[in-house]
């Protein structure tokens, strides 16, 4: 399983992560405070990092690798704004810190210069977006216009239908199976034995919008009746039968106004987007790579229908808050913020996103997977928004494979050993407590996370679909809703199969 990968480097990750938190704790150095942020004009401290070192866990690379001055340039595109290729000399904080030695390091290393070109447009990612249309361009010309991109997910899928890309599997000196690469994204996007697009410690963006559930401590500690959710978790009973129980424990009118509002207290936040992330954290996919290699529609199984009865019978109480059908959706984020904040809520479904919008209450929370739908599920499953998410990947047209193949390679790698204990201090930087805690979860988090081959290559639209349905209170119209979409939704997988397999 995808977890077993990180495992025996917890210990090193761990150490890492405490030094630099212990850094983020000197306001001379570091800080999560506005107020104990250090001087902007200051220059960050840089001291290069020799990714050649003789480690056991180095990529395995040709002696001496050496393209000088070469321009790598790397597209990078999607909804959400984070490019992890752009860094200056000046910039200051743990993790833009992270990213400068990262470039410099595997630009010293390769005699190469890095070169992004970025066009983060929010809201322009669909499958057809700049990221899409840019290297569609550069293939229609044959043109080597970019070495790789970091393009939004749905846009790197359809250039992955549309025949942009170049197999990563057949890249020399890129080794998939090692732990900087993201083996939950390797199974999970493989079609026809081809991998066109992955991610891992080469970007951060999948790290930032991976789906978790936040607990507030403040609000759980101060109720004897509430179970530890870290021990259920490590305990292999953190289910959505238990789950579901913990938040109908917690409702309260404070006001006494007789109405369940943005000013009372609850078990849960959540959102719309949850719908479709219960499902794949019960071992649900609207579509699977079967044995054959092929895509398959996989939505409608008596396990879909038991995971959404379970969070609906919870998330329709009045012991859950869904804040998207209560106000504006200009309101949306200064109420979902200050119920969280004043602890009024216990748990909150969102993404890792949100953590450091939290850092500065006064209310201490932790970080948490999604349930498993039963004890006896496998894996934890917390899936990474296709929406917001990047993948890497690199062109069809590559006028130097080997070297495409080292650099990307060498980027990966260096970035593990930088960029993520730099995010993990990140996210812990303000916790009040239980940082190893927090630590251990957020392996698990990343260790089992879900790429839905059926929602990355937008198959049918069925995501948005699902989720206006359960939102809408219709679960009982599945049945119904299935056999509507099913007929196109099974066309297209068929095309989109036989696309693929002309391709590979």
């Amino acid at each position: 399983i995808c977890l077993s990968k990180r495992i025996w480097k917890n210990v090193m990750k761990k150490i890492t992560v405490f030094f630099l938190l212990v850094l983020m704790s000197f306001p001379m150095l570091t800080s999560c405070s506005d107020t104990e942020r250090p001087d902007v004009t200051t220059p960050a401290v840089v001291t290069f990092f020799d990714p050649m070192a003789d480690e056991d866990d180095r990529p395995l690379l040709p002696e001496n690798p050496r393209y000088e001055g070469y321009e790598f340039r790397v597209l990078v595109s999607g909804n959400f704004r984070n490019n992890d290729f752009a860094a200056s000399e000046t910039d200051t904080g743990i993790l833009e810190e992270a990213r400068y030695r990262k470039n410099q390091s595997v630009e010293d290393t390769l005699g190469i210069c890095l070169i992004n070109r970025d066009i983060l447009q929010p809201g322009t990612t669909n499958g057809s977006g700049p990221g899409y249309a840019e290297m569609k361009k550069a293939y229609a010309s044959s043109a080597f216009d970019y070495d790789a991109g970091m393009i939004g997910s749905e846009d790197a899928c359809a250039l992955a239908a549309g025949g942009y890309l170049t197999d990563l599997k057949n890249l020399p000196y890129l080794d998939l199976a090692n732990f900087w690469w993201d083996a939950c994204a390797n199974r999970d996007l493989c079609v026809n034995n081809a991998l066109y697009a992955t991610t891992g410690a080469i970007g951060l963006t999948d790290n930032i919008v991976t789906h978790c559930i936040l607990v507030n401590k403040t609000l759980l500690q101060s109720r004897e009746d509430l179970l530890d959710p870290y021990s259920l978790v490590q305990e292999n009973k953190w289910t959505y039968t238990v789950f579901g129980s913990e938040v109908k424990k917690i409702r309260e009118d404070l006001n006494r106004d007789g109405v369940m509002d943005g000013k009372d207290c609850y078990g849960l936040l959540t959102w719309k987007d949850a719908a479709v992330a219960v499902l794949n954290s019960s071992s649900c996919r609207l579509c699977e790579v079967g044995e054959n290699g092929r895509i398959a529609l996989t939505l409608n199984s008596e396990r879909t229908i038991l995971a959404l009865e379970q969070y609906t019978d919870f998330a329709f109480s009045e012991s859950c808050f869904r804040y998207q059908e209560r106000s504006d959706p200009s309101a949306w984020d200064s109420i979902r913020f200050s119920v969280f904040d004043e602890a009024r809520a216990c748990y909150y479904m969102t993404t890792m996103n949100t953590v450091p919008k939290h850092r500065e209450a006064d209310t201490d929370f932790g970080i948490l997977p999604y349930p498993k739908l039963t004890e006896d599920q496998e894996t934890y499953g917390n899936p990474v928004s296709s929406y917001y998410g990047q993948l890497y990947c690199v062109p069809h047209f590559t006028e130097n494979r080997e070297r495409t193949g080292v650099i990307s390679e060498l980027l990966a790698y260096v970035s593990e050993k930088l960029l993520t204990p730099a995010y993990y201090s990140q996210v812990l930087c303000g916790s009040k407590s239980g940082k190893e805690e927090s630590t251990d979860m957020l392996d698990l988090i990343f260790s089992s996370r879900v790429f839905d081959i059926g929602v990355y290559f937008r198959i049918e639209n069925l995501e948005p679909k699902l989720a206006e349905m359960v939102f809408s209170r219709r679960i009982g119209d599945f049945p119904d809703f299935y056999r509507q979409v099913a007929p196109s939704a099974e066309q297209a997988v068929d095309l989109l199969n036989r696309r693929l397999s002309e391709i590979s």
